[in-house]
């Protein structure tokens, strides 16, 4: 349904990473404190043109934390009210784990 309101509060699709400091076992559960944990900013590797067609435009952005990397691939159609991101993580860091934020009102 459109509002014509704004819904995030500010830039959306974060990657976050915080230690994983979990109370009993790794990834399974998230200590109350993660927030204050965080660790270095995802760093930007590459950026390109996937699709520039008439119907369909796409763009890939690849990032690395650690060993790890995400590839996401924004994509806008014709006549769609929704920008997609498909997302594929190749996790690799021991103790940490990572988020998307979008913050909203």
């Amino acid at each position: 349904m459109r509002t014509g309101q704004e819904i995030l509060s500010a830039p959306g699709n974060q990657l976050q990473a915080f230690q994983d400091q979990g109370q009993y076992w790794d990834a399974w559960n998230i200590a109350p404190d993660y927030q204050a944990h965080p660790l270095d900013d995802f760093e930007l590797q590459h950026m390109e043109w996937v699709e520039r067609g008439p119907c369909r435009q796409s763009i890939r952005v690849v990032r690395g934390f650690g060993q790890s990397t995400f590839v996401q691939d924004y994509r806008l159609e014709v006549q769609s009210p929704c920008l997609v991101i498909h997302t594929e993580v190749d996790w690799q860091e021991p103790r940490c784990w990572s988020r998307r934020r979008f913050p909203s009102r």
